[in-house]
C-alpha cells in the first residue's frame, strides 16, 4: 500500500497518462489504396509465380479501384499455402485499407462499395 500523500499524485499521473493515449488518429495506420498496393508488390516480389500473379492482380485492382475484383484476389492470395508472416500481414493490411474505403464509399450512397463490402463480408465467414 502506497503512504497517503503519493496515492493521490500516483492517480493523477495514471489519469494524465490514460488521457493522453487516446488522443491518436484510429484512421493514421491505415494504408491508402496505393501503398496497399505498393506493400503488396514489395512483399511479394520474390513470391511463388501463381502467388506473385495472383497478388499482381489484386494490386493492380487496388490501383484501378475495382474493389471487387481486388477482394477476391486479396482472399485467395490470404489462403496460399507458402504466405511468409510478413506476406500474410501485407494482405491483412489491405484488406483493411480496402474495407476502410468500401465503408466510407457505401455510407456515401455507392451501390458498386456495399456489392464489394457485401462480398468482402461473405468470404472473411468462409
Amino acid at each position: 500500500m502506497l503512504p497517503r500523500p503519493v496515492l493521490p499524485l500516483a492517480c493523477a499521473a495514471a489519469l494524465v497518462l490514460a488521457a493522453g493515449c487516446g488522443k491518436s488518429d484510429p484512421d493514421a495506420a491505415i494504408l491508402t489504396p496505393a501503398q496497399a498496393a505498393k506493400s503488396l508488390d514489395d512483399h511479394f516480389a520474390e513470391a511463388p509465380p501463381e502467388v506473385r500473379q495472383t497478388v499482381r492482380v489484386a494490386s493492380e485492382a487496388l490501383r484501378e479501384g475495382n474493389a471487387e475484383k481486388a477482394v477476391v484476389a486479396l482472399q485467395t492470395a490470404r489462403s496460399a499455402p507458402t504466405l511468409t508472416l510478413d506476406q500474410g500481414l501485407a494482405v491483412h493490411h489491405s484488406l483493411v485499407a480496402l474495407e476502410h474505403q468500401l465503408i466510407a464509399a457505401a455510407d456515401a450512397g455507392d451501390e458498386n462499395a456495399k456489392r464489394a463490402y457485401d462480398l468482402l463480408k461473405r468470404m472473411k465467414r468462409n
